[in-house]
């Protein structure tokens, strides 16, 4: 299968969707194209050359620092914030400050509480720092001739497309159509008949993903928003692309539209079964090692099972921003999962949070008390203080980490893309605020960057212990509390102003 440099836009659609006790918001993403159906500009004269003002001109900075954050603003606007009656009983760790570290106003930093999806961004981060922003999950295809065996190898990449390869998009960006069309190639180029007469068996192996699908610490309205986790799938495994809800066996589909792409291809019908090739190790599909040789059947000896075909998803720059913009748990949990098989940790949910973990602590991030139980942030025993979160967003904009910009560009932007595509519109948030939002039925959490006069800042907020049934006064009190510290207005009170006064004594 050939190899694509990608170019192009993508647009996610969204929608908001409440239930069970995990809340997603998505937002359409899109951005400007190099497509434009204006006229051509007419011929202009050639501008002149201008003298220069003097021998050493100044240059503006990009962002005006000669005003610092007022600390007071900020720490006054915390005050206001955890006291007001809507906020009654409920757990914040919350840190706001410089890219520099800085600090100007902070709650409880370093208390760990569930963040909900703000995990997202310690896989986000953990992958870019194993794998990079270049690299690519990997299935591969391998023959087997004495047993007549056709092997479907899963390595991490669950966006597959059933037709041809579509770098444009990233769903599809590595196609089962034309790696059918690699494997009968391959297999024909030297013995016209090896697919087309003899009976043969497709075997899907996804064994180097583990057998642990889905996770004890999820709670059970929770699974609808997440899919098995093989390493192997179309569309994340989805019953529809755009649709929440997830087949039992992502795999098994994708063997099955693999070898309906075989057919099309010119082979003969295949029993499917699912096995081990003994192939599906990390010398073969760690996105980090050199891709493996493919040999052709019949060009010289070989032994059984050989690899004949190979494709490569979508870039993990790419994959990230799609799992940071619509809060992907199925994605999370699958890159989280290969930087737990690069680390020669188990392909569990707990070995893949604690090597999400030690990759964020290399990146030297102060983790505190954090301790991950998975890597979408589903598990309600996942905890984190908001200073790590805050330490990442700082790290992750430090020139000492360029490899981490793919995470900070790809944040949601409130207002206007993501999961904040509907939250903040028309505020002084909206355009200002980039933000990794998390919700469960316990929490609500955010994390990101914001545009104070002109800087940039970090922060992080988690909220916990408001009542499952009626969240709505906490989330709009946080949504008050992130609009003033931008310039909108506020209205924060110890007391509900809707309250009756109490009875005289």
């Amino acid at each position: 299968m050939q190899t694509h440099t990608r170019a192009g836009i993508i647009v996610v659609a969204g929608a908001l969707v409440l239930g069970g006790g995990y809340i997603m918001a998505d937002g359409a993403d899109a951005v400007p194209g190099i497509l434009t159906f204006k006229p051509p500009l007419p011929r202009v004269a050639a501008f002149p050359t201008p003298k220069a003002a003097s021998p050493t001109p100044n240059q503006a900075p990009l962002f005006d620092t000669s005003t610092a954050p007022d600390p007071a603003f900020f720490k006054n606007l915390t005050r206001e914030f955890i006291t007001d009656y809507r906020m009654k009983d409920m757990k914040v760790s919350w840190w706001i400050g410089t890219l520099d570290g800085v600090e100007l106003a902070s709650a409880n930093p370093d208390l760990a509480l569930a963040p909900a999806s703000t995990t997202k961004l310690f896989t986000a981060a953990a992958t870019l720092h194993d794998f990079g922003s270049t690299g690519r999950a990997r299935t591969v295809v391998a023959w087997d001739e004495s047993a007549r065996k056709l092997y479907l190898i899963g390595g991490g990449d669950i966006l597959l497309g059933t037709g041809a390869d579509t770098p444009e998009d990233i769903f599809g960006y590595a196609g089962l159509g034309t790696l059918a069309a690699d494997t009968v190639r391959a297999l024909t180029k030297h013995s016209k008949n090896i697919l087309t007469q003899a009976p043969y068996t497709l075997v899907v192996d996804a064994s180097w993903f583990g057998t642990e699908k889905t996770s004890s610490a999820w709670r059970p309205e929770d699974h609808q928003w997440v899919g098995p986790i093989q390493g192997l799938g179309i569309d994340t495994g989805s019953v529809a692309r755009g649709q929440y809800g997830y087949v039992p066996d992502a795999a098994g589909v994708a063997g099955q539209a693999f070898a309906a792409a075989l057919g099309a291809s010119g082979a003969a019908p295949a029993k499917i079964e699912t096995g081990k090739s003994g192939l599906a190790k990390t010398e073969i599909l760690d996105p980090a090692r050199p891709l493996p040789q493919v040999v052709e059947i019949g060009q010289a000896p070989h032994e059984s099972p050989t690899i004949v075909a190979l494709a490569q998803g979508a870039p993990f720059a790419q994959v990230i921003r799609k799992m940071l913009k619509i809060s992907d748990n199925t994605l999370a949990e699958t890159l989280g999962r290969l930087v737990a098989l690069h680390r020669g940790a188990k392909p569990t949910f707990a070995d893949s949070g604690k090597s999400v973990q030690t990759a964020i602590g290399e990146l030297g991030v102060h983790l505190g008390n954090t301790n991950l139980v998975g890597c979408s942030g589903l598990a309600h025993s996942t905890q984190i203080p908001a200073q790590a979160l805050a330490n990442l967003v700082r790290t992750a904009a430090s020139p000492e980490h360029p490899e981490l910009r793919a995470m900070l560009a790809n944040l949601p932007v409130a207002g206007a893309d993501g999961t904040l595509r509907n939250v903040y519109q028309e505020t002084t948030a909206a355009g200002n605020l980039r933000g990794k939002t998390g919700t469960l039925a316990i929490s609500h959490s955010l994390a990101g960057t914001m545009v104070y006069q002109n800087q940039v800042l970090a922060y992080a907020l988690i909220i916990s212990g408001y009542p499952e049934e009626s969240p709505g006064g906490t989330i709009s009190a946080k949504q008050m509390f992130l609009t003033g510290l931008l310039g909108g207005k506020t209205e924060f009170s110890p007391t509900d102003p809707k309250a009756s006064p109490a009875p005289a004594a």
